[in-house]
């Protein structure tokens, strides 16, 4: 399933758009389909963090800002749509215990 096309009334991210400054957040602001995945993303990482070992937490903290850095370097919406569905597969291996690192 397609994230929704770019909007003039763009949804609200997880996140406070007043205080966005890198180009993955400012991007996520404009636009509601992207808007959407975060909140998606965000509320999925919350309910693993609190259901995970203390060994899954660390994983999925250091994961978190490999995402994060990966998703304000994709120069496009669909590098950062990806990057959101692909971060929502890693949260779900993470606890499932099918993560693998990246070599």
């Amino acid at each position: 399933m397609q994230p929704a096309p770019p909007s003039a009334y763009p949804g609200r991210p997880s996140f406070d758009c007043g205080k966005a400054r890198t180009r993955g957040e400012i991007a996520v602001c404009q636009d509601s389909g992207l808007s959407a995945l975060d909140m998606n993303m965000t509320t999925q990482y919350r309910r693993a963090l609190a259901g995970a070992t203390p060994d899954q937490q660390v994983l999925l903290h250091q994961t978190a800002r490999r995402f994060y850095a990966y998703r304000d370097r994709c120069p496009a919406r669909q590098c950062i749509a990806n990057a959101y569905l692909g971060r929502m597969r890693e949260i779900r291996d993470i606890v499932e215990g099918r993560w693998r690192a990246p070599r």
